[in-house]
């Protein structure tokens, strides 16, 4: 091998320092900074290794009970108790895949779509059976929050005397009214039925008549179709089109062998209506609760407006009045939210009477603040209206 000059010796000398230097320097850089970020990295990436296996696994087998309950208390807010989780076994049922051929998603996605074609056939069961045994009120609230078939024992003397009396051509020789109506106090079942009477004096022919006995016969009458139940007419066309009606104590003063001939019957009729219950409740704090929110949505978009006070509509008195109106009702509007969420989350109640009295206090309040609403939604529109006009 050729001797290196001195020259050379040195540069070789120079490079191989300055090289070492650097691989010192870049394996500082790296003990520093890369080799910590990669193990940051891989911490990372085994994270979601876990989560990705233990979400393959649910694909797989489902939710467990444990997962469930984590899931409720952290998103819904809800704690099981002691009692509650007596109902584990059933829970565990309900959350158990029963297609082996798809995802657990893919599985809760079709049984949540069973579960919404489910809750409407319900509704237009209850529907059906509330046309035939309607939900007794003390009072008559005319609002699309409670029930359409709640009924009052003044609109069965209204039904009597127009339905029945009126439409039949027949002649009531006694006051249409009623021996009252009551409740077991102590009832284990989940629906507490009462029944009220009417005793009817009445005069027509003998045919008018039989076609009024022939009509108490043919009411609340239901079918089942395909599985389903089928109500004779169309449940949402009048409330008590199917109320159920039954005869007691049924006497003639002559016989019924000729049809044109007057004739007199002492009877009486027999009404039936549901105590409120619980889940009454739950469907009326469900619809309150929906309204309320859609109320509380349009109230902060009209809150807004103002943000910019250059806009033209700001620029008017009665505009910036009725904004301040409108920003008056967001408090009690959510004091009423918080109300029923709360309402929402409660599993029974040992006072229905007086729950029910409380929503019809809360519904009021809401339609009050609806009407200012509407009010002064109605004077910032019109304010637009004339400001663009204007432009």
């Amino acid at each position: 091998m050729e001797a290196l000059d001195k020259k050379k010796q040195q540069k070789l000398i120079r490079d191989i320092v300055l090289n070492f230097f650097g691989i010192v320097i870049l394996a500082s850089v790296i003990s520093w900074y890369v080799v910590p970020t990669y193990a940051v990295l891989w911490g990372k990436i085994k994270d979601v290794n876990i989560v990705n296996s233990d979400l393959q696994e649910k694909q797989k087998n489902g939710l467990k009970i444990e997962d469930f309950f984590l899931i409720v208390a952290r998103y819904a807010k809800l704690t099981f108790t002691a009692e509650d989780r007596k109902n584990s076994k059933d829970i565990e049922n309900i959350l158990k895949k029963t297609d082996p051929s798809i995802s657990y998603s893919a599985w809760m996605k079709n049984e949540l779509g069973k579960t919404a074609q489910n809750n409407a056939e319900i509704e237009r069961n209850d529907k059906i059976i509330s046309g035939i045994i309607p939900t007794y009120s003390e009072l008559k609230i005319d609002d699309s929050i409670f029930d359409k078939n709640r009924i009052t024992l003044t609109d069965i003397v209204t039904f009597v005397e127009n339905d029945l009396l009126k439409k039949h051509e027949l002649t009531s020789y006694s006051t249409v009214g009623f021996n009252g109506l009551s409740f077991e106090k102590q009832q284990a079942a989940a629906i507490n039925i009462g029944s009220y009477k009417i005793p009817l004096e009445l005069s027509g022919t003998n045919e008018k008549l039989l076609t009024f006995i022939q009509t108490i016969q043919d009411s609340g009458q239901i079918t089942v179709e395909n599985g389903k139940l089928k109500a004779p007419q169309d449940i949402d066309s009048q409330a008590f089109s199917n109320l159920l009606m039954t005869i007691e104590n049924m006497s003639f003063m002559e016989s019924l062998e000729k049809p044109e001939k007057e004739n007199k019957v002492n009877v009486n009729l027999v009404f039936y209506a549901r105590a409120k219950s619980f889940s009454d409740l739950l469907k009326i704090v469900q619809r309150l609760s929906e309204t309320t929110k859609g109320l509380i949505k349009s109230v902060d978009e009209y809150t807004k407006l103002c943000g910019n006070l250059e806009q033209p509509v700001c620029k008017n008195d009665n505009s910036l009045k009725a904004i301040q109106s409108i920003r008056s009702i967001a408090d009690p509007l959510r004091q009423l939210d918080t109300q029923l969420d709360a309402s929402l989350k409660t599993t029974t109640t040992q006072d229905v009477n007086g729950e029910f009295n409380r929503l019809v206090t809360i519904t009021t309040t809401l339609n009050s603040l609806n009407d200012t609403f509407e009010k002064n939604k109605a004077i910032i529109e019109s304010s637009k209206t004339q400001s663009n006009s204007k432009q």
